[in-house]
């Protein structure tokens, strides 16, 4: 209750068995959500109840995986926050717009949980609280029973408790697949904008363990 990351709590059973069996998540309330709240974040939908659920969430059941609840968002995903604390710290905000589902996995309530992005409403609430926010290429879930803010970037994502169940649910769906990679490479500034000795250290140790640990080539670019 002092968090408030949840609009609902009402768990449903999976709609079949797959690689998520058992796996409870929460929904981020512009998904529909059939015989649930989707209120959108507004007092002008307070009570709404979903009249079938988004593509994704059915998916999501029908590989095993059981929703949990209703996750609070910004009203209409936009600018004005819900109630949601960061579970860190309760005089913090959680980040927005996706700011109950990054504090419901940060609270340790559920693994993973959907949200979605159109500038930033994955990664900085997934910052925001400690979480790993995954933000896949644009187009990559169906937004199908999604509230669309700007279709042309909205995108669903996943928060997780760590690396690993964002990487099993992305597999899962289909979207993803494991491969071998060749040595990667990619650019780094050639000179590093004003910033203290300190960050200069820490972003040159990044730098060497990225180099050492994963055969990575780092070239230098002009900025």
């Amino acid at each position: 209750s002092s968090i408030q990351a949840w609009v609902e709590v009402n768990p449903r059973p999976a709609l079949g068995d797959g690689p998520l069996d058992g796996i409870p998540f929460g929904v981020k309330d512009i998904f529909e959500t059939v015989g649930m709240a989707t209120e959108f974040g507004s007092a002008l939908y307070k009570n709404r109840k979903g009249v079938s659920d988004a593509a994704v969430v059915t998916q999501l059941r029908q590989l095993g995986a059981i929703l949990f609840g209703k996750t609070q968002t910004a009203a209409f995903a936009s600018f004005d926050p819900p109630a949601t604390r960061n579970p860190h710290n309760l005089s913090h905000t959680p980040g927005g717009s996706s700011s109950g589902s990054a504090a419901a996995v940060a609270a340790r309530v559920v693994p993973f949980a959907l949200g979605t992005q159109t500038m930033g409403s994955i990664i900085r609430p997934a910052s925001f609280c400690g979480v790993v926010g995954f933000k896949p290429t644009f187009g990559s879930f169906p937004t199908e029973g999604v509230l669309p803010f700007a279709p042309s970037l909205d995108t669903v994502g996943i928060f997780g408790e760590d690396v690993t169940i964002c990487e099993r649910v992305w597999l899962a769906t289909g979207f993803g697949r494991t491969c071998e990679f060749s040595k990667t490479r990619f650019a780094v500034p050639r000179d590093l904008p004003q910033v203290s000795e300190y960050m200069q250290s820490a972003f040159a140790r990044a730098l060497k363990r990225l180099s050492d640990s994963y055969e990575i080539e780092i070239g230098r670019a002009s900025c």
